[in-house]
Formats: C-alpha cells, structure tokens, sequence
C-alpha cells in the first residue's frame, strides 16, 4: 500500500476498534409520538441493541438514505478495509514483478545494441554473439 493508503486503512480500523461493535441498523421513530427521526443502532450481541447516532429531520427519502449509508458503511469498512489490503499487497507485488522484467528487458536491449555494433564491425561475430545473448537471456 502507499503510505497515505496505509495510514487511512490504519485510521480506519483504529476507528472500527473504537466504535460500538456492529451489526449497526437504521430504526425509524414513530412521528405520531412527537419525535421525528432515524436512529442508528447497533446490537453486539442478542438483546443488547443500543443507540449510537440520529439522523434528525423529517423522514424524508434523502434523510432515510443517509441513515442507510453511514450504516452500510459501517457494516461493510471490515472487509473493505480487508479488501484494500490484500489488493495493496497484490499491487506491490506485481510492480516487484513489472520491476524484474524491466531490468531484464534493460539487459536484453544492452546486449542487442553491444551485437548490432560489433556486427558492424564484424558480420562473422553474429552467430556467436547472438548465441550468448541467448544464453544470457535463460
């Protein structure tokens, strides 16, 4: 990962450890009781649900969607966050990789280049040079 990539997983899963353990959900109050909001809640373990943040407003679309997404978001940073990491490491991996090959492929033009100019100068030299340049490349 890169450093700012590490840091923000970091940050994030300090903020998951910290927070009140999931799975949070959005619950709706009953407006006709006088209070009109979304409450987010979360429950750790079977009768034990408890409120964590209030979307306040009307129960609009738009304030339903937030309630909704912070819960989402937060139900899903685990494996994201999981997600984010492996690939980071996939990533860093294949640039290793990219890394090798382009310093191979380096190598294999320098000694095209050493072969087209000592050819120029000595055609017979061709198959040989280019026999070791195949031994080099293996």
């Amino acid at each position: 990962m890169t450093d700012t990539t590490d840091a923000l997983v970091e940050r994030l899963r300090d903020l998951l450890g910290k927070a009140t353990p999931g799975p949070w959900k959005v619950t709706p109050s009953v407006p006709e009781v006088g209070y009109e909001c979304f409450w987010l809640t979360a429950c750790p373990a079977p009768n034990q649900e408890r409120e964590v943040a209030t979307v306040n407003g009307p129960q609009n679309e738009r304030n339903m969607a937030n309630a909704e997404l912070i819960c989402a978001a937060v139900n899903a940073a685990p494996a994201l966050l999981d997600t984010i990491a492996a690939l980071s490491g996939r990533l860093a991996m294949e640039r290793g990789i990219n890394n090798y090959q382009a310093a191979r492929i380096a190598a294999l033009e320098g000694t095209l280049r050493e072969i087209a100019t000592i050819a120029t100068a000595d055609p017979e030299m061709v198959p040989i040079l280019a026999n070791r340049a195949l031994g080099a490349s293996r």
